[in-house]
């Protein structure tokens, strides 16, 4: 049953990219080659701070199994996932002015990690060890005893107040 989920997942994704590239109009897409840099930056910062804020939560109310820095890592700078974006820009209405213009932005981010970070990805998954400690992107700093004063106040409000709190001990 899973491989017809990952099938059908996978011809959603290959009929959104068939109508991007039918739609997608390339004289406005270097017109807006303006705002393709602070458009990718944005998307970088963002996948940024969806890992960083959200994975230590998780790691540290045992919602999931423990992600470690490594994976983060690589759960950054591979996050492809150009096909929904893509999917919501052609479903803003047409009469909508800007839609052009998103539309050229979204292929643009789509293009960027499909040819920059895709392509790297590889590379990246053998050697995120050294890459990681280069960076030091395993400690949390100063942001580790705050997360924990947070969790285990925000725990203990839980415990206080439902009887569904053990699952976050």
């Amino acid at each position: 049953m899973g491989h017809m989920w990952e099938l059908m997942a996978l011809s959603a994704n290959t009929l959104v990219f068939i109508a991007v590239g039918l739609t997608v109009d390339m004289a406005l897409l270097f017109k807006s080659i303006e705002f393709i840099p602070i458009t990718l930056l944005i998307v970088i910062l963002a996948r940024a701070v969806a890992i960083v804020a959200v994975v230590p939560l998780l790691n540290q109310f045992k919602l999931c199994q423990p992600v470690s820095a490594s994976y983060q890592f690589i759960m950054f700078w591979g996050g492809l996932r150009g096909g929904l974006a893509l999917a919501l820009v052609l479903l803003l209405p047409d009469t909508l002015a800007e839609k052009p213009l998103f539309l050229a932005l979204a292929t643009s981010v789509v293009l960027a990690t499909l040819l920059v970070n895709a392509l790297q990805s590889k590379q990246l998954l053998a050697s995120s060890q050294a890459s990681l400690q280069w960076l030091s992107f395993g400690s949390l700093g100063p942001w580790r005893s705050s997360l924990s004063l947070w969790s285990s106040t925000w725990v203990d409000s839980r415990h206080s107040s439902h009887t569904h709190s053990n699952q976050f001990r």
